[in-house]
């Protein structure tokens, strides 16, 4: 039974609270609107207002009703019997004339069932009926069920029993989730239905379909700020919500696609969820969310999508983060995406970037795409050249060959000239073709060293190139003695079949290769038939080079031969009967040398003078050294060549004359007599040799500088050690090369500490290796 002070209840007069009713009835709707706003709204810890009775104007007039008051600031947090103190005395600060001195009790455990009672103020009875009415509002708010106010009410008051009118709390129907203690509120539909709150808590714990449903219609909500507050809704609730999420990673909002994939973390591993995230990473003008998008892949179990975020970050991230990607997308074999997109990185302007990429191709054995690089002129200079580098170490022979006739191409002398001999060393006819096309390359080096690899080969497929190449007159005498060598290293048969070849330059080699040949391999009668008819040949190449080659035979009936054709009106034929009498040495047709020595052509004279030489015949000394001034250099380079065979080196006297025409012919204006000069100086132990040699340490060819090094390093004279080491670290390789190779010859350990300071500068890795295994051998 109720106490009768609620029926002699009379609302507050205007006098008390006409002046802030407007007021706040505002703050009222304020605090409603902020409750309806807050992303951190705490109903389930049972609210952050208190109840105000207030005077509000309404249409139908003015009325008294009990308002909701914001007090967030006071009231949040966790819920405990001090947040009932605090809510009691906020009720008695805001109308202290009201309550007076009231005071609240609480026994009991809360958050739980506790007792509260409130001991109102017995000089402000009148005011009972407010007292009462904002306690219960208020307290019942915070999670109490019941409010005692001994001697003013009987039993227990509840919210029901409370006879003003009040504002009730309408929340839209997201706000009610998760399900929490709102059973005084009443819950709005998206189709504007409106239900209490108990009977939606019935209805969602069943898993009511239509209230589902109606809880992804939000999701089309206009307000990004509605669709991201259900977005955070989602995952704590027990239902299916991936299929109506996926499609806010495209919403016109930025907000909401950020949250959207935030929720989907969890489903990471949905095929369809990953596609759509694919596709937003790729199109989301948003660079932020395209990362997020990148970086959501990346942790997927599929390698179909985790390799997505290294992907964009080669393609959009920083340069460090795509040198990074790079390195990882090295590690995936068997994508084409990730092949692709390492290849489109080759022409990165970011040039640590582009040589990641390069590498990254490497580690995966992608040789087609770096094979196709080597062509495309978007990629730099130096990639490719790297690029083909990384090839030439390749086990492919394929790839191997592309690399090393790329490096061949693109760079110049000593790297050229490597790359020709590795590609040498490849046993397969793709590589000597391809060695066979240096031929005709734009430098002297390229096309010297393709027909000495060739010829070091031994192909003798590779015949019809070096003749075709001696045709063209480039190097001809020269690229000839190449051919010469590999054919004399054919067996027998095989030179004998090339006498019958259509090629005249074949032909002729053969007939000169056969001589020795059959020497080497004993068959002597056969080829010495087949030298006989060459020497009767119309031909008169034939016929020189069956005279050199019959002299091989070195008896009386090849002599007989060579007697036959000592006075033939070819000069070749006649040279060819000088190097055919280089064989002989008892001093056999002496005189048609010594007569050779005044012929009109200089290939006759060149050819008796190393004929002398070879026969160990000094008695023409004087008239062999007169031609060291002739006018031929091929003259002048064979006097040289035979004066320093000649003279005993227990003729001190001679040597020292010798090394003085070596040294005045080192600065000869040919170089091919400068060269031999050279090296004859090498064939002398003593100092005025190297002093000699030295003349061309800094000449202005490299060949000259190079074979004055070789030379000096053949000399085993002390003195070439410093001459050596002045250059050690020339700029040039090829220079570099030469002086250690010369060092480990002179085999001088007090080069080992300047052979040790280069090792740590040099960055040739073959100089590298050719420094450590001088070192080894000193």
């Amino acid at each position: 039974m109720r106490c009768g002070l609620l029926d002699r209840f009379r609302p507050l007069t205007a006098s008390a609270h006409a002046s802030r009713a407007k007021g706040v009835f505002a703050a009222a709707v304020a605090a409603l609107a902020f409750v309806a706003a807050s992303p951190s709204m705490a109903w389930a810890e049972g609210g952050t207002v208190r109840y105000s009775y207030e005077r509000v104007d309404l249409p139908t007039g003015e009325h008294y009703v009990l308002v909701p008051v914001d007090e967030y600031k006071e009231l949040k947090g966790k819920l405990s019997k001090s947040t009932l103190f605090d809510a009691f005395n906020l009720l008695k600060d805001d109308k202290k004339a009201t309550y007076g001195h009231s005071s609240i009790r609480i026994t009991g455990r809360f958050p739980g069932n506790p007792k509260v009672s409130v001991k109102i103020d017995s000089s402000k009875k009148g005011y009972a009926s407010i007292i009462m009415a904002e306690t219960v509002y208020t307290l019942t708010e915070l999670g109490v069920k019941e409010v005692e106010f001994p001697g003013y009410y009987e039993g227990a008051m509840t919210r029901a029993d409370v006879p003003f009118s009040a504002y009730s709390l309408t929340l839209p129907m997201w706000r009610a989730l998760p399900l929490s203690d709102t059973s005084h509120a009443q819950i709005r539909l998206p189709d504007g239905e409106l239900i209490s709150a108990s009977e939606f808590a019935r209805r969602w714990k069943k898993g009511d379909d239509k209230l589902q449903k109606a809880l992804f219609t939000y999701l089309g909500d206009g307000l990004p700020f509605t669709v991201n507050q259900v977005l955070s809704l989602l995952p704590k609730l027990d239902v299916e919500y991936v299929g109506e999420v996926t499609p806010l990673l495209t919403h016109d909002s930025v907000s909401v696609r950020k949250k959207a994939l935030s929720v989907l973390e969890k489903h990471r591993n949905d095929d369809k969820v990953l596609t759509a995230v694919e596709k937003m990473m790729e199109s989301d003008k948003s660079d932020k969310l395209a990362r997020a998008a990148a970086e959501f892949l990346g942790k997927a179990k599929s390698d179909k999508f985790n390799v997505l975020e290294a992907l964009y970050l080669l393609d959009k991230g920083s340069e460090k983060e795509a040198v990074d990607a790079a390195a990882k997308l090295g590690k995936r074999k068997g994508d084409e995406r990730v092949v692709d997109a390492l290849y489109t990185h080759l022409s990165d302007k970011r040039a640590p970037v582009s040589q990641a990429s390069a590498d990254a191709l490497e580690a995966l054995d992608a040789d087609a795409k770096q094979l196709e690089a080597l062509e495309n002129k978007k990629i730099g200079d130096e990639l490719r050249l790297s690029i083909a580098r990384t090839l030439a170490e390749d086990k492919d022979d394929k790839s191997k060959i592309v690399g090393l006739t790329y490096i061949a191409e693109n760079t110049t002398a000593r790297s050229a000239e490597l790359a020709l001999r590795k590609l040498g060393k490849v046993d397969s006819d793709e590589a000597r073709k391809a060695v066979e096309e240096f031929l005709s390359a734009e430098t002297r080096r390229k096309r010297l060293t393709a027909a000495d690899v060739l010829a070091e080969g031994g192909k003798v497929e590779s015949l019809p190139a070096l003749t075709k190449a001696v045709a063209k007159g480039e190097n001809a005498h020269e690229i000839e003695e190449y051919a010469y060598k590999l054919l004399v290293a054919q067996p027998l048969d095989s030179v004998l079949e090339k006498t019958d070849s259509r090629d005249k330059v074949i032909k002729r080699l053969a007939y000169q290769a056969l001589g020795e040949r059959a020497v080497k391999q004993g068959k002597g009668r056969k080829v010495f038939d087949k030298l006989v008819q060459g020497a009767d040949s119309r031909d008169a190449a034939i016929r020189g080079a069956s005279a050199q080659a019959i002299g091989a035979f070195a008896n009386d009936k090849a002599l007989e031969v060579l007697e036959k054709l000592a006075d033939d009106k070819s000069a070749a034929v006649r040279a060819g009967v000088a190097h055919g009498l280089a064989n002989y040495k008892g001093g056999e047709m002496f005189d048609t040398l010594a007569g050779y020595l005044d012929d009109k052509s200089p290939e006759v004279v060149a050819a008796a003078i190393d004929a002398m030489a070879q026969r160990r015949e000094a008695t023409k000394w004087n008239e062999i050294k007169k031609l060291t001034e002739a006018k031929d250099p091929r003259v002048r380079a064979n006097a040289l060549r035979a004066l320093s065979q000649l003279v005993s080196r227990e003729d001190k006297t001679g040597v020292r004359n010798v090394i003085s025409m070596l040294s005045g012919s080192v600065s000869d204006d040919n170089r091919a007599v400068q060269l031999t000069a050279i090296r004859q100086l090498a064939t002398f132990k003593d100092g005025k040799a190297t002093t000699g040699i030295a003349i061309q340490l800094n000449a202005a060819d490299p060949n000259l500088r190079v074979a004055a090094i070789e030379a000096l390093g053949k000399t085993g004279h002390e003195s070439a050690t410093e001459l050596v080491l002045s250059v050690l670290e020339d700029p040039n390789p090829d220079i570099r090369r030469a002086a250690i190779v010369a060092l480990g010859e002179l085999d001088d350990k007090s080069a080992e500490s300047n052979l040790e300071a280069l090792l740590d500068k040099e960055e040739d890795p073959d100089l590298k290796k050719l420094i450590q295994k001088t070192l080894r051998k000193i």
